[in-house]
C-alpha cells in the first residue's frame, strides 16, 4: 500500500490501466525487498554455519582428545589415585558418549538443512499466495465483507472492523518495531 500510494504516487497517471500497473509494481518491489533481506541474511549467515559444521566435522577427534583429557584431570582431582579403574570407566563412557554425539551431529545438519528447504519452499508458495491476494485484494475483501455483513448483526460487524483495523495497526507497528530492532 505504502509503495503504490506513496512512491509510485504519481506514476502512470493518465493510463487507464495505470491503477493495475502500479499495483503489480508494488507488489513487486516489495517482494524484492523481502527476498533480499533474506538472502543478505543468508548470504551473511550460511556460509559462517557451514564452516563452523566443516570444522567441527573435520576436527571431531581432537575435540573428543581435548574433552577426554580435561575430563579425566578434572575427575583425578576429586577422586583419590588408588580409584584408577572409576576414572577410566567414566572416561570410557564419556568417549562413547562423545563419538555417538559427533556421528549423530552429521544426520542432524542434514535434517536441518532439509527442513529449512522446505520451509523456504513453503514461503515460495506463500509469497505467490500473498501475491495473488494482494493484486486481488480490493475484491477480495469485498467479497468476506459482503458473506459477513449478510450473516452478523450489523453491530457485529461494526465492533469487528474496528478490531480488525486496530489489529491491522498493531502488526504494522510491531514489524516496524522488529525491522529497527
Amino acid at each position: 500500500h505504502f509503495i503504490e500510494e506513496k512512491v509510485l504516487k504519481n506514476f502512470l497517471i493518465n493510463n487507464p490501466n495505470g491503477k493495475k500497473v502500479k499495483r503489480i509494481i508494488s507488489i513487486i518491489l516489495a517482494f524484492l525487498f523481502l527476498i533480499t533481506i533474506v538472502m543478505l541474511v543468508m548470504y551473511l549467515i550460511v556460509p559462517r554455519v557451514i564452516e563452523i559444521v566443516t570444522e567441527l566435522v573435520n576436527n571431531r577427534e581432537g575435540y573428543i582428545y581435548q574433552i577426554k583429557s580435561q575430563l579425566s584431570s578434572f575427575i583425578s582431582s576429586f577422586v583419590e589415585s588408588d580409584s584408577d579403574d572409576t576414572v577410566n570407566n567414566i572416561m570410557e563412557n564419556v568417549t562413547t558418549y562423545l563419538e555417538d554425539a559427533f556421528n549423530n551431529f552429521l544426520p542432524k545438519v542434514l535434517e536441518i538443512s532439509t527442513n529449512t528447504i522446505m520451509t523456504l519452499g513453503q514461503m515460495l508458495l506463500g509469497g505467490v499466495l500473498a501475491f495473488i491476494y494482494l493484486y486481488n485484494r480490493e475484491k477480495v475483501n469485498a467479497f468476506f465483507a459482503k458473506i459477513f455483513t449478510k450473516k452478523c448483526k450489523p453491530k457485529t460487524v461494526k465492533e469487528t472492523y474496528k478490531i480488525m483495523q486496530l489489529s491491522d495497526k498493531v502488526l504494522a507497528d510491531y514489524i516496524i518495531a522488529k525491522l529497527l530492532e
